[in-house]
């Protein structure tokens, strides 16, 4: 692309399902940028609508016993105007629900895609010799061919459209570009096969990365992503620090208490850029994905008994557990340029998101 031109985009469930419904990361903020400028569309069908309003379902029902043990529930906390207290919650699980449908529809406002007609023996034959987004693995597929000949459909009749109106513009004709976002590897396979669909990418900071660059061009941003990088290889990281793990240890004796979690080490996986300002803010935002481990010390203090025989107390000794777990992290790394350049001082990180197992910490009688 030498110029903006409109730009379609599909968010498979996949993708969605991995950032729990939410969409307050910076990624999603940088994308609800471009999605209001009007230059990327969203674009959805009733299947898709379906299979979101199915899978966020699942996951209240999960949080919502989640919720009586007091763990996590990043669902239903981002609901806006629900009240998540002590184990209580305001509303049915339908209007719960009802309510994240709402929001992500009203986030996208995306563009509803009609199916046209689609080739019975064309689905067959993919069925039967089981390819993409058929496998021998996931053989009930069908529902990601209706989607994905749903965005073809879309595709043909806007070139047929220009045809109809433009026909000496037969040899030239602009196909509309369409990025499929998804973590599905059978849906990936089928896009790389298809003469309509343009691009496929694994996340949203994929995306971004990809459609900044392609319009402004990748040596433009050489130098930033030198800086990003090397802020984000430093030793004092950010992520060593001790409150950042902490939700995700729990212990099974109330006197016990996490010491400290810290950093082991951390390996930058992915560097993506999300947006940039070179007039105003002067700034240049990048989403670093890591993975890495961690070490949770938590300490059970000595506590004593009265023995009624002895006529004395008991004492049992101090305890300490140690465990190394594995983790994946997603951050924003924002970097602020002046006249005089950038500098390794002059930035701001948010983390936005954390995957890591809960940690439960026991101890023997």
């Amino acid at each position: 692309m030498s110029n903006v031109r409109d730009v379609f985009i599909y968010i498979d469930n996949s993708v969605l399902k991995k950032h729990n419904y939410s969409f307050k990361s910076n990624s999603f903020k940088s994308l609800k940028n471009h999605l209001n400028s009007g230059t990327i569309q969203s674009i959805t069908n009733s299947i898709h609508q379906l299979e979101i309003k199915k899978h966020i379902g699942e996951q209240i029902s999960k949080e919502l016993k989640s919720v009586k043990k007091m763990k996590s529930y990043p669902v239903l906390s981002s609901i806006g105007v629900v009240e998540v207290s002590s184990g209580f919650i305001d509303c049915s699980h339908p209007d719960l629900v009802e309510m994240k449908l709402k929001e992500f529809n009203d986030f996208f406002d995306s563009k509803t895609l009609k199916y046209g007609s689609l080739d019975g023996d064309e689905v067959t034959e993919l069925f039967i010799d089981r390819k993409a987004p058929f496998s021998s693995q996931k053989a009930d597929e069908f529902k990601d061919v209706f989607q994905l000949k749903s965005i073809e459909n879309f595709i043909s009749e806007a070139i047929s459209t220009q045809l109809t109106i433009f026909p000496e513009l037969k040899n030239e004709v602009e196909q509309p570009i369409v990025a499929i976002i998804t973590k599905d590897n059978g849906m990936r396979d089928y896009v790389e096969r298809s003469n309509l669909i343009s691009h496929v990418f694994e996340d949203i900071p994929n995306f971004l990365d990809y459609y900044i660059k392609t319009l402004f061009g990748v040596d433009h941003f050489a130098k930033y992503e030198y800086y990003a990088r090397k802020l984000s290889e430093k030793n004092d990281h950010w992520l060593d620090e001790n409150f950042i793990f902490d939700e995700y240890v729990f212990l099974d004796d109330f006197e016990a208490e996490v010491i400290c979690t810290s950093l082991i080490d951390c390996d930058i996986e992915e560097i993506n850029l999300q947006g940039f300002d070179e007039e105003y803010g002067k700034f240049i935002e990048y989403s670093i994905e890591v993975s890495g481990s961690i070490e949770v010390d938590v300490n059970k203090p000595e506590f004593r008994i009265w023995d009624p025989e002895a006529k004395e107390y008991q004492y049992s000794g101090s305890e300490d557990f140690s465990e190394e777990v594995s983790f994946e992290c997603t951050y924003t790394l924002t970097l602020y340029t002046s006249d005089g350049g950038i500098s390794f001082e002059n930035y701001d990180v948010e983390i936005d998101e954390i995957f890591c197992d809960d940690i439960v910490i026991s101890w023997d009688d």
